[in-house]
């Protein structure tokens, strides 16, 4: 049997509120409770939940972006527990991407240097840097906009400069963190499509966060955050 790209057992995030005695009472926050769940190779799983229900904090303990209060996550079959800042980063590197609600792009650069920037962070040869770079925003639709800075782009532009930067070091997982957040409905559909079009020629692991329902019914599997817990949900 393949070896989960993902897994979290039991996890547990709670906060200590420390606050004045004018601010209300203090103690601690519980956020998450005996999270567990399971990533396999190619596969597709959705996390939705209310407005502030810890969708975006479980998403940072999943990329080891965090660290849980108890419980532990495996990264491609190796443990996060015990490792620094540093030695989760060096994990991800090359091998898990991102695309998050508000792009992060460095608005300085064209599309082509922000989709650059993770090959020449990951060790991958310079002669090639270039061609895959362009090569992923044509798959995303935009060839003619390779040289352009991304200020002067739309956000359903941007958001796919984004995806193209989080697919084009052929990631084994990717994180989406609310893709469609910022964006009108025809735009967000076609980011949605160009997403899982990426996702399925690329045999990538996804994990997505996401406020609609219809776009979490995808993905192979759902599951709803209520009080801290996951419920499974039948599409």
């Amino acid at each position: 049997m393949d070896t989960p790209v993902l897994r979290a057992d039991t996890l547990n995030k709670t906060l200590v509120m420390n606050q004045g005695a004018d601010s209300g009472p203090n103690g601690p926050l519980t956020i998450l409770k005996q999270v567990s769940l399971t990533v396999p190779p190619a596969g597709s799983l959705a996390i939705t939940g209310a407005s502030g229900s810890g969708k975006s904090t479980l998403l940072g303990l999943l990329a080891g972006l965090d660290e849980p209060s108890s419980g532990s996550v495996e990264l491609f079959g190796e443990s996060l527990s015990g490792k620094t800042e540093d030695q989760r980063a060096a994990l991800r590197l090359g091998r898990v991407g991102f695309v998050f609600q508000s792009f992060h792009l460095l608005e300085h650069l064209t599309a082509l240097e922000n989709v650059m920037l993770p090959l020449e962070l990951a060790p991958h040869p310079a002669s090639d840097l270039r061609a895959r770079a362009e090569q992923a925003l044509v798959e995303v639709g935009l060839k003619q906009r390779l040289h352009q800075p991304v200020v002067r782009l739309s956000g359903g532009e941007q958001q796919r400069v984004a995806l193209a930067r989080a697919f084009v070091i052929r990631p084994g997982l990717l994180f989406a963190d609310e893709p469609t957040g910022n964006l009108d409905r025809a735009t967000g559909h076609e980011v949605v499509e160009r997403l899982f079009a990426l996702q399925h020629d690329y045999q990538t692991s996804l994990v997505l966060v996401t406020h609609d329902e219809t776009l979490a019914a995808r993905c192979e599997h759902w599951y709803r955050l209520v009080d801290g817990r996951l419920e499974a949900v039948q599409p």
